[in-house]
């Protein structure tokens, strides 16, 4: 679309406007660089798809969670020499936590009933390869919190143990 067209039609104030309705920054920045199709096959495609994914919105009131920007983290971890800290750790957990846990209620929402009403939806979510070691390992890893569990590793635990035992001895030694 010409930049005058873009202009004259304040698509950049209705773009705005949608992304109000985001709940993530990813979301929000995804909203403002939207930008009319040009073919009416891929037109029509996308609006079988929006008009899918808003009649199984109404009718199970699914609606996502914040989570946090993951973008720059996925750019750093594909260096092989990366390390993600915790936060890292815990924020692609909780990204891949809403991700499996959204598909799965589509899923299962569509399996039970009217599973033949979002097509373009259920293709979708069928072809997701959900990296299901890895939430293992990241439930495995992290609290609810964001906290290390002491399941971690096992020299986290045993460190974590002594550190009770130590605890444990000096409330003694001060009670006494």
């Amino acid at each position: 679309m010409e930049s005058r067209a873009f202009h004259a039609l304040e698509l950049s104030r209705v773009l705005e406007f949608l992304a109000g309705f985001t709940v993530s920054d990813a979301g929000f920045r995804a909203c403002l660089s939207l930008r009319p199709f040009s073919s009416p096959d891929e037109i029509s495609r996308q609006t079988h798809l929006f008009e899918q994914g808003r009649l199984w919105l109404l009718r199970t009131q699914a609606r996502l969670l914040y989570f946090p920007d993951v973008e720059d983290l996925l750019k750093f971890a594909s260096a092989s020499t990366a390390v993600l800290d915790r936060e890292d750790l815990f924020a692609l957990r909780q990204l891949l936590l809403q991700g499996r846990d959204k598909a799965e209620a589509f899923l299962n929402e569509t399996s039970s009933a009217d599973g033949d009403a979002w097509p373009r939806w259920i293709e979708r979510c069928q072809g997701l390869e959900m990296p299901s070691r890895s939430i293992s390992a990241l439930n495995r890893c992290l609290a609810e919190d964001g906290s290390s569990r002491d399941e971690a590793s096992p020299e986290l635990a045993q460190v974590r143990g002594e550190l009770r035992g130590l605890h444990q001895q000096c409330t003694r030694k001060v009670k006494e």
